[in-house]
């Protein structure tokens, strides 16, 4: 627009200095000039408007797949895995229902929640959280359940030669009967303060032992990722309580 200003400004000056006919011939070539112009910014302006409405996307597969010299090779990424450029499908199918659960043991089955890394080993569950927390949960058999009235004393032991600290006990239920317990403490590793949740549960002629420890990041937050994974945690259709 400045430049259509400064053009139509400049030749206006000169238009006093040419005759008639000079002067009728050059503003009959402005106004069509001017003309042009307009149309121009007219068809400008919907092709801006068009060109803001469409969006172009691309996708791009993160393959281990390259081709070198010709030749097609794998790769591992720098995380170590291995990243293949072709999708597994079958027509008219979507992924089912998030009801995956882990077995541990005879009895206990568990559904943890998203970002959990686990492994099984035998009768034990190793877990990890990006969190920085890991944990065991092992099968056991038993006798007889713990009473309710021994299950601190059969915690207390395991703090021993700690140095100093305040452990906090919570019952765990099935329904309201008391099958166990989790005792909570802060400790510190590499002069980094943390906190190790100990506990067990004995239900019918089998039980699971408990471990787990973080680094304190997010106390709250971590500790309710551990108190989530344990009440996951049932037989049959009776789940886990905290207290």
């Amino acid at each position: 627009m400045l430049k259509k200003a400064l053009l139509v400004g400049v030749l206006s000056i000169s238009l006093p200095m040419l005759s008639g006919c000079e002067y009728l011939s050059l503003k009959k070539e402005i106004k069509g000039l001017q003309e042009q112009v307009e149309s121009l910014e007219k068809e400008n302006a919907g092709l801006q408007k068009r060109l803001s409405n469409m969006s172009i996307t691309e996708e791009v597969v993160d393959s281990s797949l390259s081709i070198v010299d010709n030749t097609p090779m794998f790769n591992l990424k720098e995380d170590g895995k291995l990243v293949f450029p072709n999708r597994l499908l079958i027509p008219d199918s979507k992924s089912d229902a998030n009801n995956s659960m882990i077995r541990v043991g005879t009895s206990f089955v568990y559904k943890p929640s998203d970002n959990w890394v686990y492994r099984l080993r035998g009768g034990s569950l190793e877990v990890a959280h990006p969190m920085k927390i890991w944990g065991v949960v092992k099968a056991i058999t038993v006798n007889d359940i713990v009473p309710e009235e021994n299950m601190k004393a059969i915690l207390q032991p395991f703090f021993k030669d700690f140095p100093k600290t305040t452990i906090s006990y919570r019952k765990i239920y099935f329904d309201e009967l008391a099958v166990g317990m989790l005792a909570s403490a802060e400790i510190p590793v590499n002069n980094k303060k943390n906190v190790v949740n100990v506990g067990f549960v004995t239900y019918g002629d089998y039980g699971q032992l408990y471990l787990f420890n973080y680094e304190v990041v997010d106390k709250v937050t971590q500790q309710e990722l551990i108190n989530l994974l344990i009440t996951s945690g049932g037989i049959g259709d009776t789940k886990l309580t905290l207290e």
